[in-house]
């Protein structure tokens, strides 16, 4: 059976959403929106379900593809998030997370430990002219993975 991660792109929630990776690095992860009608308000702007929904993702991506092989043997899930909507989200958004290098050695340490931790991934949603509609920090946690039984 392959590891959950390697299914993402299968997810209901991800097909919803229906963005694209621009950019994934360690550590980095862009993703971009060109919103469909059902991603709209009422206003015709992206909805903050959905602007949150691609802060998550692009966190997560950051952090995922940070670790490297460990990411194969470990549970990562929100564990909580905060958003600041600042501006309109007319348009096409992109969700840039990023974590810097440094922090990965401490996580790499931990996890070796099998310590379940806390890790901060900031993340900017931006419009197409490259302003900023919002900002996020989404918390998420990595633990080894549970065997099932």
């Amino acid at each position: 059976m392959a590891a959950p991660h390697n299914d993402f792109a299968n997810m209901g929630w991800v097909k919803f959403l229906g963005f694209k990776t621009t950019e994934a690095a360690a550590g980095r992860c862009v993703i971009r929106l060109d919103p469909q009608p059902a991603h709209l308000n009422h206003n015709g702007d992206v909805n903050a379900a959905v602007l949150f929904g691609l802060a998550e993702i692009a966190g997560a991506g950051a952090l995922v593809s940070g670790l490297g092989d460990f990411a194969a043997k470990a549970f990562v899930v929100a564990r909580r998030g905060d958003i600041e909507y600042v501006g309109r989200a007319r348009g096409a958004v992109t969700a840039t997370g990023a974590i810097p290098a440094d922090v990965f050695a401490d996580i790499r340490e931990r996890a070796a430990r099998k310590e379940e931790l806390e890790v901060p991934c900031p993340v900017t949603l931006t419009d197409d002219a490259g302003a900023t509609i919002s900002t996020a920090s989404v918390v998420m946690l990595i633990r080894p993975r549970r065997e099932r039984s």
